[in-house]
């Protein structure tokens, strides 16, 4: 049953100030009779209500809650609107959520360089490439690559030679000269022997045979195996002209 006041009928009176009401007018009350109100948001009203799909913060979740935030399957991650629209959240067919397979900047496992281990550090499992021949998987020196593994599971180091094998004689007289003269690519060791009758002294580019910059000695058919890579260069000298050497190297 409606009120009238002030010549004005309403259906749900507001008890309050009934002659402000319009000439018909509903109210929106719950079933303890409570009027509901509302609050301008945005340049429009909205009930102060919540419904069944809205939680306080920190309230414990019941089984059988009604949700507003919903997903979608998409056995295929692909996007469902444009640039700037609402989307709802997709998983896949086993209920997973798609995200993105980037990982943060930082994590538990990242550490600075030059700081200090911490008993219960938690490291990444580290990956390798297999590499059949060996060499630099990167354009430049400097770059980050990979650690490597030969075809039969080994990890490369640096002393273990599996490319290629060299060998060849050169004439050592009284003045230094590289054995080789272009070292083989990638060299991992080199084997140097005296073949001819006399002395042998071998080093770097100033390697004598006497005083004090005078090698290691070697007699005929003496010979060593320096671990040395390409980028070294091995010299010799011999204490007369027309000495043969022999040179074996391994990368």
């Amino acid at each position: 049953m409606g009120i009238v006041a002030g010549g004005k009928t309403q259906i749900s009176a507001n008890t309050a100030a009934i002659t402000s009401g319009d000439n018909i007018a509903s109210y929106l009350i719950d079933a303890a009779g409570n009027l509901f109100t509302s609050s301008l948001v945005g340049a429009k009203y909205h009930l102060d209500t919540y419904d069944a799909g809205s939680k306080v913060e920190d309230v414990a979740h019941v089984s059988g809650d009604v949700l507003n935030t919903y997903a979608v399957r998409s056995d295929t991650a692909t996007a469902l609107g444009a640039d700037g629209d609402y989307v709802p959240f997709i998983t896949d067919a086993d209920g997973k959520l798609w995200t993105a397979a980037s990982l943060p900047a930082i994590q538990d496992f990242t550490k600075a360089e030059d700081s200090a281990s911490t008993t219960g550090d938690i490291l990444a499992i580290m990956g390798v490439v297999r590499n059949d021949v060996a060499g630099s998987q990167v354009s430049a020196d400097g770059d980050y690559a990979w650690m490597q593994q030969n075809k039969v599971g080994e990890m490369r180091v640096a002393n273990k030679a599996e490319t290629a094998i060299l060998q060849q004689v050169i004439t050592v007289g009284t003045t230094a000269v590289a054995l080789p003269a272009t070292p083989l690519a990638a060299r991992k060791n080199v084997m140097v022997q005296m073949l001819s009758g006399g002395s042998l002294y071998i080093g770097s580019a100033t390697v004598t045979s006497s005083g004090a910059t005078r090698g290691p000695l070697l007699g005929r058919g003496g010979f060593v195996t320096l671990d040395v890579s390409d980028d070294i260069d091995v010299y010799g000298i011999a204490d007369a002209a027309g000495k043969d050497v022999a040179v074996l190297e391994m990368a």
